[in-house]
């Protein structure tokens, strides 16, 4: 059982990690579940993506005892670091919005998943760990990349190396996530949150997603002259005349996503 479902509603997908018993493990049918359901998913019906999970925990990692009883655990880990990854790069291929909703620990792959969102929404009592060097790994799922400008290359050291635990408060003051809600909210919270973002200007948060990503790699003329490209496709498209339109008129906008 892959322990994963995903329904799309009015442009929401929601993805639920659904094996609470546990702790919402990356097993691999789990992982294979995910990549599938991502890459299966298209902009033309998805404006933005939820990520949540059931239980006590996001997502405590890897399949330890998967790995424990591979006969070749590289072959293994091969698997499921290259189906996790794939379905990253579809999450992250859709370019809409993503929000992410931390209940309880986000560890290993779990901590990789819950850093997918450009939205983190944690619980107060979500606790955030790399975990991988504990059983003697080293990171996957992009985690590698985006902590450190997320948090800083010193506290991503300290998570990486010393497995430093990293609790809601310390998660928000780091920037690690967007903000912190009640454990009780937390659900309520991201799903509104994400609504919000499925019926905005989806057209033009995928250029935003992709001037924030090339931002790191560009000098800053170039990046006036990605800014100047964006905002151009964004004004001669639907969105752009309807917000301006609204704006002017006083009313809420009806954003299309084009």
């Amino acid at each position: 059982m892959a322990h994963l479902s995903c329904t799309v509603e009015t442009g929401l997908a929601h993805l639920r990690l659904a094996n609470p018993a546990a702790g919402n493990v990356l097993d691999l049918p789990m992982i294979h579940a995910f990549s599938e359901a991502l890459l299966g998913l298209s902009r033309s019906e998805v404006r933005a993506v939820l990520i949540s999970a059931e239980g006590d925990n996001f997502c405590v990692g890897g399949d330890l005892n998967a790995m424990n009883e591979a006969a070749d655990r590289g072959a293994l880990l091969s698997d499921m670091a290259g189906a996790f990854h794939k379905g990253l790069a579809g999450l992250n291929a859709l370019d809409v919005p993503v929000v992410t909703a931390i209940n309880g620990v986000a560890a290993g792959g779990g901590l990789s998943l819950a850093l997918a969102g450009d939205i983190v929404i944690g619980g107060k009592s979500s606790a955030y760990m790399m975990a991988y060097t504990a059983i003697g790994l080293s990171p996957d799922g992009g985690s590698s990349w985006i902590l450190p400008r997320l948090v800083g290359l010193r506290l991503a050291q300290e998570m990486a190396f010393l497995n430093r635990r990293v609790n809601a408060d310390e998660a928000l003051a780091a920037g690690l996530v967007t903000c912190i809600v009640p454990d009780e909210v937390l659900l309520e919270e991201a799903t509104d949150t994400a609504r919000r973002l499925a019926e905005g200007p989806t057209a033009a948060f995928h250029r935003m997603k992709h001037l924030f990503g090339q931002s790191f790699g560009n000098d800053l003329g170039t990046q006036f002259e990605a800014e100047a490209e964006a905002i151009t496709a964004c004004a001669a498209g639907h969105d752009g005349g309807e917000g301006v339109r609204a704006f002017l008129e006083r009313r809420k906008p009806a954003f299309r996503g084009e």
